[in-house]
């Protein structure tokens, strides 16, 4: 695929999907409110338009396969997802040591009904396939072709996109954006390791469920 279109696609889902999250200054992710929103759909296709245009022409052939592969997948998303409970509470004990930390946190209520439940369920794994593809393939993958070969360009694109993905967390507090920087850092390794977002993608989707659960326990 030509660095052209690339970088053309690059454009417009930088501009569209990933600026307007750094300028949000507060609200509820979809998830939390139990109400549909065409937002969730509009995540889902992109991220699976992502997924295949990747596998097509970028890196075709390189998910592992058999019981090896699943076996690997497994074993990262375990890894990651522990990694993930582990900075929850590190930044739990931050939060209480540091109040301005959790400006930002979030109140839930109980969605009043099954399909309203399914929806958040939806939502939560929607949300977390689509971050996984655009922050942890998608966005590094673009930036380093773009730059290939230059010295320092490698690093200089973890770091970015590291703390787009931060930032973009930032109606949360402070320390959401921690949060995310340090979750951030785990699934990438966990994409790098795995080679695909499967894994990153379920320990992803698990991660943010616990962290529902938790938070709708402490608000009712």
């Amino acid at each position: 695929m030509k660095k052209k279109y690339v970088f053309v696609q690059f454009a417009l889902i930088f501009i569209f999907f990933i600026l307007p999250p750094l300028f949000v200054s507060k609200g509820l992710p979809g998830a939390a409110t139990g109400n549909f929103s065409p937002w969730v759909l509009i995540q889902l296709i992109l991220a699976l338009a992502l997924e295949v245009e990747h596998q097509l022409f970028f890196e075709p052939n390189t998910h592992p396969l058999g019981i090896a592969g699943v076996f690997k997948s497994l074993s990262w998303g375990t890894i990651s997802l522990g990694l993930l409970m582990l900075v929850f509470a590190l930044m739990q004990v931050l939060c209480m040591a540091f109040p301005f930390l959790a400006d930002g946190s979030m109140s839930l209520s109980l969605p009043e009904s099954p399909l309203r439940w399914l929806y958040v369920l939806l939502s939560l794994a929607v949300g977390a396939f689509y971050e996984e593809e655009l922050y942890r393939q998608f966005l590094p993958y673009a930036l380093t072709l773009f730059a290939e070969g230059k010295k320092g360009w490698h690093i200089f694109t973890e770091i970015f996109c590291l703390l787009v993905f931060a930032f973009s967390h930032r109606y949360l507090g402070w320390g959401a954006v921690i949060n995310a920087c340090l979750c951030g850092l785990i699934l990438r390794l966990c994409r790098i390791k795995s080679l695909s977002c499967y894994a990153g993608s379920a320990a992803h989707f698990s991660y943010n469920l616990i962290i529902y659960a938790f938070t709708l326990l402490i608000s009712v």
